[in-house]
């Protein structure tokens, strides 16, 4: 008898084994399935910046003139936190972004390139308020800032 009984014992916990294992893949599956529309709608966020960004430089080197844009952002990305920033080098300039509370150098996700090289500066991080663009003219340079107004994170 008592073979029997240590019989069910490994019996039950090689069901449990499974089943932990089975809990752990499905799970991973479906953040999986979260994190794919979420890159997308940070890409769709990106695509929106760059694009504003260059309607605002475009229009600030046809009129020669300070140019501001507010943009109405997302507060998060499904429930993940989320930042955006305006990068450039020598040659090109893009906007960038990422989940989380703080971008490093190394931490973008995604990056969208401007068409046209600028000075870019700039950082926003989602919460409750809006991305504020703005373009002026320093010595036939566009230069675009981004900022955050309004609102808390």
């Amino acid at each position: 008898m008592v073979s029997v009984a240590a019989g069910y014992v490994y019996t039950f916990a090689a069901i449990t084994a499974v089943s932990t294992l089975l809990i752990f893949s499905f799970s991973a599956y479906a953040n999986t399935l979260q994190a794919v529309p979420e890159a997308y709608k940070l890409r769709a966020v990106l695509n929106q910046l760059a694009a504003k960004a260059t309607e605002v430089s475009a229009f600030a080197v046809f009129t020669n003139s300070t140019v501001r844009a507010v943009l109405e952002m997302p507060s998060a990305i499904g429930d993940r936190a989320y930042w955006v920033r305006l990068r450039n080098d020598s040659a090109r300039a893009w906007v960038e972004g990422g989940f989380g509370r703080t971008p490093t150098d190394d931490t973008w996700d995604l990056r969208v390139y401007l068409p046209r090289p600028l000075n870019v500066s700039g950082c926003y991080f989602s919460g409750y308020g809006f991305a504020v663009l703005e373009c002026l003219m320093v010595d036939e340079t566009p230069s675009l800032v981004l900022s955050f107004s309004g609102g808390g994170s």
